[in-house]
């Protein structure tokens, strides 16, 4: 999924045996029956995966990367709406980026030092006019504290609109995603693009349902990292079994 390319994720990966203790407190408060206040912070970590460490252009002296996050959030809930606003923070040190050139083969990774990452991000779920609707929005600003520069290949707008009903025996459904412009290495700027993509599924019995998909319907040509094409159009098949 492209939105997840977006947020930085913390976690464990890599061939190196590197450990650390993570935390979460969160805490939530009823202002009223429908409007709900929450608090966190939690701390996460990510191991240099293999590919980053012994991999085309691999650095074996890399550490792992810390993250400290702060959320604080409002939500609101009524019947079949659930809307939540989100203030987010995150910290990390001994971040981890590509600092070669496309000709470089090996120490081409290292620890960027201390990189910050806020914004907003607003989701939204509701039923309307018989359709259900999910909205997700985030405005941030990845930076390099270390450098004071932007962090690259990191978009600072992006979202998603998906609507779906049902048909018949089907459901059927549409779904938009949408980035901004973002750097990347030689003072290149990769635009924004639009995506649009069509699907639909029919339950067969109560344990099978068959889905089909058509991702980036209108064949839109972009890229996340200068020189990569992304994949073009393409219809997928799926048979799924859920055993009751």
């Amino acid at each position: 999924d492209a939105v997840s390319l977006e947020r930085v994720a913390s976690g464990a990966g890599g061939s190196k045996d590197n450990s650390a203790a993570s935390y979460l407190l969160g805490m939530g408060y009823a202002l009223t029956p429908q409007w709900r206040a929450t608090a966190s912070v939690s701390t996460g970590f990510r191991t240099p995966t293999a590919d980053e460490l012994m991999g085309y252009g691999g650095t074996l002296s890399l550490t792992p990367e810390k993250h400290k996050t702060s959320e604080l959030g409002l939500s609101f809930q009524q019947a079949r709406t659930l809307a939540r606003l989100v203030y987010f923070r995150t910290r990390s040190e001994n971040a981890i980026a590509w600092s070669g050139s496309f000709s470089c083969y090996e120490d081409c990774y290292r620890n960027i030092g201390e990189t910050r990452n806020q914004g907003l991000e607003l989701s939204v779920r509701t039923q309307w006019a018989g359709n259900t609707v999910r909205l997700n929005a985030v405005s941030q600003d990845p930076w390099n504290v270390t450098d004071s520069t932007a962090l690259l290949r990191r978009a600072k707008r992006y979202g998603s609109l998906d609507v779906s009903r049902p048909w018949g025996a089907y459901e059927i459904g549409t779904r938009l995603y949408a980035a901004s412009a973002r750097a990347d290495w030689g003072n290149v700027n990769l635009p924004g693009y639009a995506l649009v993509s069509l699907y639909a599924s029919r339950k067969i019995d109560n344990n099978w349902t068959l889905r089909a998909r058509l991702d980036n319907a209108l064949d839109k040509s972009y890229q996340l990292v200068d020189a990569y094409n992304t994949a073009g159009r393409g219809l997928f098949i799926a048979l799924h079994y859920s055993p009751k």
